[in-house]
């Protein structure tokens, strides 16, 4: 009896640690900042951001956040994704969300039509002696980027360049325009998507082990303090639970003179604390003992 239920024991921790090696980095694609001209401008970067959720969701390696989820999110708190998404930005945007990575990046593009005569089409058998057509060829870049929304780190950055060239016939001066058509479009970048999804994929377990560094030294902050319970914006989502202990400190923060610019802090931890109950997705509590008088705003670190 007693050997089966050391056996029992085995296979609960390992499975334990198979689910969590196979547990999915939540992720989002937030933005691609986009240069484009003509009937194209305003269509591409937004184009682009579905065709890697999709990318990204068809791999099963990620859970990926839905766009029309993420807008609803980001909505609600008033953020705007206008302009150039940085690095700043991608990290806001993603604490909001609750993801642990958020993939933004640009993406330029650019078509150039060439008048071809029906002589010099180069189709053999083809014959248009009162008409000619249009070569176009379209040129872009795909640059993305993944940041670790705990660490603020870049933990992969690729890019791809891609080009493509398609006739279009016009007789006696019809055809042949130029407007927005997101196949189109979509079939000169499909491979460039395809390719970077796949390069993220190929690095998932490195990325992996860089989310679980980040939570052995996370930080967060004491948000309310109600008789002998602290509330900490920390929950579910930052990758804590009950029993996880914290060393809280309290500093002034060191910025240097001429910059501005944030070196560090001058810390002194003041006490320790152990999760007694995690309430939501940011938000868990935790006992005081002893005399310890905490305030709103002291930072806690994961020991």
């Amino acid at each position: 009896m007693r050997a089966m239920v050391m056996t029992l024991a085995i296979l609960l921790v390992c499975g334990g640690t198979a689910w969590a090696a196979d547990a999915k980095p939540r992720i989002a694609v937030i933005g691609f900042t986009e240069k484009a001209a003509g009937s194209m401008s305003g269509h591409v970067g937004k184009a682009a951001e579905d065709w890697f959720t999709n990318e990204l969701v068809n791999t099963k390696k990620f859970t990926v956040m839905e766009r029309e989820q993420l807008q609803s999110v980001l909505n609600e708190q008033s953020f705007q994704l206008s302009g150039a998404v940085d690095q700043l930005t991608a990290v806001k945007a993603g604490k909001m969300l609750g993801v642990q990575l958020v993939v933004y990046g640009n993406i330029d593009f650019s078509q150039k039509q060439d008048e071809v005569h029906s002589s010099g089409l180069g189709l053999p058998g083809v014959s248009l002696p009162w008409g000619g057509g249009k070569k176009t060829t379209s040129e872009g870049n795909l640059t993305t980027r993944l940041v670790n929304v705990q660490t603020g780190e870049i933990v992969h950055s690729s890019s791809e360049t891609v080009s493509s060239s398609s006739f279009s016939v016009s007789v006696m001066g019809t055809g042949g325009g130029s407007t927005w058509d997101e196949t189109k479009v979509k079939k000169v970048f499909q491979p460039a998507v395809h390719k970077l999804v796949g390069q993220m994929v190929a690095k998932v377990d490195d990325i992996k082990e860089a989310l679980g560094t980040a939570v052995a030294g996370l930080e967060g902050k004491v948000v309310k303090i109600s008789g002998s319970n602290v509330f900490l914006n920390l929950g579910t989502l930052d990758g804590i639970k009950a029993g996880d202990n914290f060393t809280v400190v309290r500093g002034e923060v060191i910025k240097d003179p001429d910059t501005g610019q944030v070196l560090g802090r001058d810390e002194q931890a003041i006490t320790e604390i152990t999760i007694g109950k995690v309430m939501g997705d940011h938000l868990a509590t935790a006992p005081v003992k002893g005399n310890v008088k905490l305030v709103q705003g002291d930072i806690i670190k994961k020991k």
